[in-house]
């Protein structure tokens, strides 16, 4: 069966209407659901950046808080050397700054388990580290007496604080290195997804394009068929009336002419008339 061709059709008002207003408003769809695909995309885009973002900030906190911890560890050994308050400076910015830090950087991977319990216990490690650290501070420049081999308590203090501050430097590599694995996934994350959405949307795009102009297409069909159509009824129309007008003229002068001939033949019978008229007097 042969499907019918609809670029002849001829349609109604009411379906003209509708089919005008499809033709305008298909543009103004598409350009709405352009800018729906590109604000998710931005959104999409935006996110996984920010992961980037987040993961970078972690590394920064976890960095300053390892920069404190050397810096302690630093001006108390500078401490025990010399037994001058002055070199404990670094030591006590860093007591001054690294509970803070900790905090910060447990407040960020709040959403990471492994990563938060390796905070807890690095938390937990400080607290200890510190409070022998405050006692060998407290005590003062005497301290430096651990140096004799008799002096094994404060010897067993030293080997402590260093276990903890080892375990310290090693839980912030392991944390480190998890939140440098994490930074290059979501990088190439993020890189995946950024083209994605370029072949993506190029794609989706000539497709939306390839679509409407298929549809625009059969519509206007449509609406120059009808148009096409009333064109040549209009045409008809007016070549009827041209005809008319010209058989119209044609019998008005057909008409004036017969009128003519009858004037003149009654004219012509009125001089017949006058003329015998004329004749016949004096013979009365």
């Amino acid at each position: 069966m042969v499907a019918p061709d609809r670029s002849t059709e001829v349609l109604s008002a009411g379906q003209l209407r509708p089919l005008i207003f499809r033709i305008v408003a298909l543009p103004v769809m598409a350009m709405l659901v352009v800018c729906g695909l590109l604000v998710w995309q931005v959104g999409l885009l935006t996110a996984q950046n920010g992961w980037v973002t987040h993961t970078n900030a972690v590394i920064v906190a976890a960095t300053q808080a390892q920069k404190l911890l050397l810096d302690q560890e630093t001006g108390l050994r500078g401490f025990l050397l010399t037994g001058e308050a002055p070199v404990l400076q670094p030591y006590r910015d860093g007591q001054a700054q690294t509970d803070e830090t900790l905090a910060r950087v447990a407040a960020l991977v709040d959403d990471n388990k492994p990563q938060q319990a390796r905070v807890t216990t690095l938390a937990e490690l400080y607290a200890a580290w510190s409070a022998r650290a405050r006692a060998v501070v407290a005590v003062g420049p005497a301290v430096a007496a651990w140096q004799r081999p008799a002096d094994d308590a404060l010897r067993a203090d030293l080997h402590a604080r260093k276990a903890d501050m080892d375990r310290m430097r090693a839980l912030l590599r392991e944390f480190l290195d998890e939140e440098d694995a994490l930074l290059q996934q979501r990088m190439t994350r993020a890189t995946a997804t950024a083209r994605a959405i370029a072949w993506g949307g190029a794609a989706g795009l000539l497709l939306l394009g390839v679509a409407m102009a298929l549809l625009l297409r059969r519509w206007v069909a449509r609406l120059e068929g009808t148009y096409g159509r009333a064109l040549a009824q209009q045409a008809e129309s007016e070549a009827a009336e041209r005809r008319a007008r010209e058989a119209a003229e044609a019998l008005a002068a057909e008409i004036s002419a017969e009128s003519r001939e009858l004037e003149a033949r009654f004219k012509q019978m009125r001089d017949d008339h006058q003329l015998a008229l004329a004749q016949r007097a004096p013979e009365v």
